[in-house]
């Protein structure tokens, strides 16, 4: 997820505790919208096959 936000591990390892949190809490975020997506079209997949 680091890499879709342009951070190398070598930067990553670079960063201050406070810099890694917040990349962690924005990796965190991307991870959650992910799986929130995922879960709506599971939804609707299955919405479209009780019909």
């Amino acid at each position: 997820m680091r890499k879709q936000l342009g951070i190398s591990e070598e930067e990553y390892a670079a960063m201050t505790p406070e810099q890694k949190k917040a990349v962690d809490a924005k990796v965190a975020e991307l991870l959650k919208q992910k799986m929130d997506e995922e879960v709506a079209r599971q939804q609707a997949k299955a919405s479209s096959i009780q019909l």
